[in-house]
C-alpha cells in the first residue's frame, strides 16, 4: 500500500490514516475468507471424490461462488471489525496504526501479491476465461453461465489466494537460491 500512499516522516503526520487502516484490514479478512473458502471447497470436493460420490457442477463455478461470497463478508468484516477496534480511538491512534501498516515490508509484500492475483482473477473473470483444459483455454464449464458479478468478484477473491501462493513459493525459491540459478540460466540462454 506504500506505492498509493505516500508515507509520513512522522507517525503524527501520516495522511489518510482511516482509510489506509480500514482497507488494509479489508484486504487482510478478504484474504483469510477466500483461503479458507477454497481450502474447504477444494477439500469437500476431493473428499467426495474419494467417496465415489458424483458432483454436480464445475469446480471451478463452486470456487467463484464461495470466493465471491469470501470478497463480499470479509470486506464488511474487515470494515466493521476495524470500526468496533479503533471506536474512541484519537485520530494519533489511527495514524500510528496506518504508519505502522504502511512502514511494515512484509505487509506490503502481501499487499502487492495479493492485490496483482486478486486483479488477474478479475480481469479473467470478467473475460470468461479460465483455465487451461488440454493445452487450448477453455471457459471454466459452468463458470461462464455465472453471473458478471459472481465471474469478477469470484475471480478476485480466488485470483488474491493466487498471488498469496505464488508469493510463499517465490519467497521460498529466493531463500533455496533457485532464483539466482534461474536467472543465471536465463542469461546464459539469451547470449
Amino acid at each position: 500500500m506504500d506505492r498509493f500512499v505516500k508515507v509520513a516522516e512522522y507517525t503524527e503526520d501520516q495522511q489518510h490514516s482511516e482509510a489506509v487502516l480500514l482497507t488494509h484490514v479489508a484486504h487482510r479478512t478478504v484474504n483469510l475468507a477466500a483461503c479458507g473458502g477454497t481450502g474447504v471447497v477444494v477439500a469437500y470436493r476431493a473428499l467426495n471424490s474419494l467417496r465415489g460420490k458424483a458432483m454436480t457442477g464445475s469446480m471451478m463455478g463452486s470456487l467463484l461462488r464461495t470466493n465471491a461470497a469470501a470478497l463480499l463478508i470479509g470486506t464488511a468484516a474487515g470494515v466493521a471489525m476495524t470500526e468496533a477496534r479503533m471506536a474512541g480511538k484519537t485520530t494519533v491512534e489511527w495514524q500510528d496504526r496506518a504508519y505502522r501498516v504502511l512502514n511494515s515490508a512484509g505487509q506490503n509484500t502481501t499487499d502487492e501479491w495479493s492485490a496483482a492475483g486478486g486483479m488477474a482473477g478479475f480481469m479473467l473473470g470478467l473475460s470468461g476465461l479460465g483455465v487451461a483444459n488440454g493445452g487450448k483455454t477453455a471457459s471454466v464449464g459452468t463458470a461462464r453461465s455465472l453471473s458478471l458479478t459472481v465471474r469478477t468478484l469470484g475471480g478476485a477473491g480466488l485470483g488474491s489466494v493466487v498471488g498469496l501462493l505464488s508469493m510463499v513459493g517465490y519467497q521460498s525459491a529466493l531463500k533455496a537460491g533457485l532464483v539466482d540459478v534461474v536467472a543465471e540460466k536465463v542469461k546464459a540462454f539469451r547470449e
